[in-house]
């Protein structure tokens, strides 16, 4: 499977090697009868609370921001029969909401966990189904954690007094 990381955000610096080695571990935990049989490539676009409101906006009709989105394609008959798909990751909501449990990483990896998931076909619309994904992408990380594949998803950044987050979370009320 290919991957494809597409990045319009500039609160974190990218690495880009070990984002992609997370994406593989979770998509074959997620769908684990070879991810490369039913799947083509996988498209990472990291955005930002605006336009992943922009992208819920114009896919969902709903003007709401969130944390992560997937979309799956069908292949085209002329295609290998291998699917595409596409996984909108909001880094802003990651490191707000990382920064208020804990661990900014963690919160960022359980989004492209959780993006995995869906594309494996869970849904969560009820509790139930919520919880269940839930636990799911919980024991992956626990395993990626184990592995080391959580360590430095992000590079540091290139001046830390100038870290755009910050910047915004000083500037929010």
């Amino acid at each position: 499977m290919i991957i494809h990381i597409i990045n319009r955000q500039n609160i974190r610096r990218l690495n880009v090697k070990k984002i992609k080695a997370i994406l593989n571990f979770f998509m074959a935990k997620a769908m684990p009868e070879d991810i490369n049989t039913n799947w083509k490539e996988l498209s990472l676009l990291l955005t930002d609370d605006d336009n992943i409101r922009k992208i819920k906006q114009q896919a969902f009709d709903i003007d709401h921001v969130t944390d992560v989105i997937s979309f799956s394609s069908q292949p085209l008959p002329a295609d290998d029969k291998r699917r595409s798909a596409e996984i909108v990751v909001n880094v802003e909501r990651a490191c707000l909401e990382g920064r208020k449990r804990g661990s900014i990483m963690h919160e960022f990896a359980l989004y492209l966990a959780h993006g995995c998931d869906h594309l494996a076909g869970h849904d969560d619309r009820t509790v139930k189904e919520k919880k269940y994904m839930r636990r799911r992408e919980l024991h992956w990380l626990k395993m990626a954690t184990k592995l080391r594949l959580l360590a430095e998803l992000f590079m540091p950044a290139l001046n830390p007094k100038h870290d755009s987050l910050k910047k915004k979370l000083i500037s929010r009320p």
